[in-house]
C-alpha cells in the first residue's frame, strides 16, 4: 500500500496595509487640551541639584487654599515629606529636601534639592503618597488625587533660581483677582514668611520647620542673579519662558 506524504495547505491571507504599526511620524493618540506632562524619561543626574516641581490635583478635590481643613492636611504631608522618605531620614538627611513651597487652588509649587536622580524620585513619590492619603482620608474618598506625573525643571543659574523663588513665594499675587494685597503682605499658605531674601525684612511669628538649603545656588548664589533681592510685592512672570 502506497503511503502519501501529507502536504501543508497554504492559506491566502490579506496583505497588511502599508503604514500601520511601528514608529512613525504622527502616530499615537493626539494630545487633548488638558494633556499633562509627557511621559519621557526623567533626566538623570548624580550631583546635588535644585529643582522646581509642580503638582496638579484632580477636579473633584476641593480648592486647596479656601478649605482650611484641606490645606491643613496638605501642610502636614509636606512637612512630613520635607526630609525625604522616612526610612532614609537618619541614614542620609542630605538626600532630598523640600526647601520652599506654595499651595494654590489646584496645584502645588515646590523648590527642592536632591543629591541625585534616585533621591528626587523617591522623595517625590513619598510626598505624593502622603498628600494623597491625607486628602483622601479627610474627604473619605478613594482614587487618584494628582492628575499626572509631576513636572520638574532643573535650575542651573543664579537668575533661574532667583526667578523661581519669586515665582513660588509670590505666586498668589500672580493669580490674584481684584484689589491686590498690601505691599508687605506675604502668603501664609506658603513658606514665604521664613524666606530671608526679601528686600524688606519679614519677621515670622514662628520658626521655620523646613530644612535649610545646602546647595550654593539656593543658599546665597541666587542673590547674584539678575534682580537681586526679591520685593514682597513683585508679581512674577512666566518662568517657563526663560
Amino acid at each position: 500500500m502506497t503511503q502519501h506524504r501529507p502536504q501543508q495547505l497554504s492559506i491566502d491571507l490579506p496583505k497588511p496595509r502599508v503604514g500601520w504599526g511601528g514608529r512613525r511620524r504622527g502616530a499615537g493618540r493626539k494630545r487633548g487640551p488638558k494633556s499633562g506632562v509627557m511621559h519621557r524619561a526623567r533626566q538623570w543626574f548624580d550631583r546635588p541639584r535644585v529643582a522646581h516641581v509642580t503638582l496638579r490635583v484632580v477636579e473633584d478635590v476641593p480648592n486647596l487654599r479656601s478649605c482650611h481643613e484641606v490645606f491643613g492636611v496638605v501642610w502636614q504631608a509636606l512637612l512630613a515629606s520635607a526630609w525625604g522618605p522616612c526610612c532614609e531620614v537618619e541614614r542620609n538627611r542630605n538626600g532630598f529636601r523640600l526647601v520652599h513651597f506654595t499651595v494654590q487652588g489646584n496645584h502645588l509649587h515646590l523648590v527642592v534639592e536632591a543629591a541625585h536622580s534616585k533621591r528626587l524620585s523617591r522623595g517625590m513619590h513619598a510626598l505624593k503618597v502622603r498628600v494623597a492619603k491625607r486628602i483622601n482620608g479627610l474627604l473619605k474618598r478613594k482614587g487618584a488625587v494628582f492628575t499626572e506625573r509631576y513636572h520638574v525643571r532643573f535650575l542651573k543659574t543664579p537668575t533661574e533660581v532667583r526667578n523661581v523663588l519669586c515665582y513660588v513665594l509670590n505666586n498668589t499675587r500672580r493669580h490674584w483677582r481684584g484689589r491686590p494685597p498690601r505691599a508687605t503682605w506675604v502668603d501664609p499658605q506658603s513658606s514665604a514668611r521664613w524666606f530671608n531674601g526679601w528686600r524688606t525684612e519679614v519677621v515670622p511669628h514662628d520658626d521655620n520647620p523646613l530644612p535649610a538649603a545646602r546647595t550654593f545656588l539656593l543658599r546665597k548664589g541666587w542673590r547674584r542673579g539678575r534682580g537681586g533681592l526679591i520685593d514682597t510685592h513683585e508679581v512674577p512672570g512666566d518662568v517657563r519662558r526663560e
